[in-house]
Formats: C-alpha cells, structure tokens, sequence
C-alpha cells in the first residue's frame, strides 16, 4: 500500500505500507498510546516524511524529517531537524530491541499555551503504554538541553523488571 501526503503516492514493490510526503503534525507517543498492543494492519516497510511540526506531548520540536525502512527484520529510522537529530533501529531480535542515538536532543520549554500560571499541571494517563511493558533500550544523545540550558551528554540503558517497573 503506498501512501503519498501532498504528493503521489509510491509504488510498493514489496508487501506492506510505503509513506512519503509531508504532514502538518505529528506526536508518535500519542499514536504509541493509542496502538499500544494492537497488531500492525500492514507492515511499515518505508517512510519518507517531513513533519512540520513534531510533537512530544506538550512540546514541539519543529520540523523534523524522517525516513525510514524495514531491512532483515529491523527496522532502522533517521531523524533529522535543528531540535533532534540521529537514529533509531528496532530489532525484536536482539536481547536489547531498541538503540537511539541522537546527536542532538534540544527539548523546549512548553508553549505558552499549555504554560499559563492558571492551568494546573496534570499527568496524562498513558493508557497501556507502562514502563515495565517497554522494551529494554540503549540511549546515547550527544548534545542535550532542556528548555535552551545545555545538559551534556546522555548515556543510558534500561530495561523492564519482573516487578513492573523499568
């Protein structure tokens, strides 16, 4: 199935889903929310996209284009935009599935919107997505700062524990 967002859409050569184009909007934690234990319609086996405005929750990291394939059962992502850049791959095979490496992580202070004095602070339910259904994951960023203050750098793996937690 090839899905083309203000462009043709692709010609699939193999089985699965194909998107290229450009999309106003997009938050993949609220989609994870959403499609948590759910399985796949079709297989994502190439996206190529620029999202104008990637969103993490409350936060807006700006336009960030993204591509990515599905090769040997991994799938392998890059991501690159002037707030987040690096790679993503995703091996169910391996006894750590999920690698992240950003070479930047500039994570914005919220919106005005969604920082007034008035609104009070809440935490959204994450629906079926709890830390201890995750997968283990190795995390290096190379550059990280929070709301324009340089952090460092960032090194971490972790994984779920039989108690639930990870």
């Amino acid at each position: 199935l090839g899905i083309g967002l203000g462009q043709a859409a692709p010609e699939p050569l193999v089985p699965g889903v194909l998107v290229h184009g450009r999309a106003s909007e997009l938050d993949p934690l609220a989609w994870l929310r959403r499609n948590s234990g759910e399985p796949p319609l079709l297989a994502l086996r190439e996206l190529d996209l620029v999202v104008e405005r990637f969103r993490l929750g409350d936060r807006s990291l700006g336009e960030v284009a993204i591509e990515a394939g599905a090769r040997d059962g991994t799938m392998l992502m890059t991501l690159e935009g002037p707030a987040l850049a690096g790679s993503l791959n995703w091996d169910r095979d391996r006894p750590v599935p999920l690698s992240l490496y950003l070479q930047r992580f500039l994570w914005p202070a919220p919106e005005p919107a969604a920082a007034t004095a008035s609104s009070p602070r809440t935490v959204q339910d994450s629906g079926s997505l709890r830390p201890g259904q995750w997968p283990a994951l190795e995390l290096r960023v190379d550059r990280l700062e929070a709301a324009r203050w340089p952090l460092g750098a960032l090194d971490l793996e972790a994984g779920p524990h039989a108690d639930g937690g990870c």
